[in-house]
């Protein structure tokens, strides 16, 4: 197991085939695409990965990443917390028609090179793990308007939307007049 001071490139083949164990921490400003999507790029990411060869013949990282992020809440636009806890599974592929042969369980990624950088393979991780639409829970939000009025995924709902009058409803009076 790799501990302490992470190395800065991998050979994730040649690692799989010594079923090498990673566990340490990265600095969120050591991940630039990661730190540019949240609001405070402090802290750091624990990692626990662990490379193999599956028993098809795939190198293999599986492990977990966490770190908590600060996001904007899209809702009531202030600060929000947001514990990220991922869970990766991943199958170290050449080319991408190799990709296609990998099995549903394991996410394909491509390393055309013999190394790869180990921040690399965590941000993408990350960054796939960061919501769409970064939201408080209704309970916690800030927001002063009717949350009420909208469903979960913030479309208004048929009531709401019966309830207001139709603006062009003037002129299909006009229409009928001629």
């Amino acid at each position: 197991m790799l501990t302490g001071q992470l190395p800065i490139s991998i050979n994730p083949r040649k690692l799989a085939h010594a079923e090498t164990r990673i566990a340490g921490s990265i600095l969120v400003t050591d991940l630039p695409r990661f730190a540019e999507a949240i609001i405070d790029p402090e802290g750091e990411v624990a990692l626990d990965l662990q490379f193999l060869q599956d028993e098809e013949g795939f190198y293999v990282v599986q492990g977990s990443l966490s770190v908590e992020v600060k996001l904007t809440c899209q809702r009531c636009l202030q600060v929000m917390h947001l514990p990220l806890s991922v869970t990766c599974s991943l199958a170290i592929v050449w080319h991408e028609e190799a990709a296609k042969a990998v099995p549903a369980h394991y996410d394909p990624v491509i390393v055309a090179e013999t190394n790869v950088a180990l921040t690399d393979l965590v941000e993408d991780e990350l960054i796939l793990a960061l919501p769409i639409v970064a939201r408080h829970e209704q309970t916690d939000c800030h927001f002063e308007g009717n949350v009420e009025a909208s469903d979960q995924d913030g479309d208004n709902t048929e009531s709401s939307t019966s309830s207001k009058e139709n603006p062009f409803q003037v002129l299909a009076s006009l229409k009928t007049d001629t």
